[in-house]
């Protein structure tokens, strides 16, 4: 049950990174359907009513709501992942370091783990329960 508890403590980066993925993506929508509006161009004023896309204040208000909350989750990224790292940094054999660094930091599979250290991927998994029984969390 440790190495378990140990394994979603390493993986919180990557859950951040994936809500941090999911901001971005919502953000990108948010301005694309604002740039997708029509303008009319025949010196008119035009009311977008009940059925519009809503004015442009609401639009700011909401897009720097949504980059104040990404820039919130990029600070929490870098938080986790100094907190991963240097817990990382005392394990004192390089090639637990190695994997839990690639797995849990540079997000690699594990085949490009195996590839990486020219290992098999049952040696490369018992080397990663040992970084697991050595880490300090």
């Amino acid at each position: 049950m440790e190495l378990e508890n140990k394994k979603r403590w390493l993986q919180r980066y990557e859950q951040a990174q994936g809500r941090l993925k999911q901001k971005e993506e919502k953000i990108r929508i948010l301005r694309s359907s604002k740039m997708g509006t029509a303008i009319i161009l025949d010196g008119l004023p035009h009311g977008h009513g009940r059925h519009g896309s809503g004015d442009l204040s609401e639009y700011a208000a909401r897009l720097d709501s949504e980059e104040a909350a990404y820039r919130q989750l990029q600070y929490d990224c870098i938080n986790i992942c100094q907190e991963i790292c240097d817990a990382i940094k005392l394990i004192k054999e390089p090639e637990e370091k190695d994997i839990l660094t690639w797995r849990y930091i540079a997000l690699l599979s594990w085949n490009d783990i195996e590839a990486k250290m020219n290992k098999s991927k049952r040696q490369i998994y018992r080397i990663h329960i040992k970084g697991l029984k050595d880490l300090t969390i």
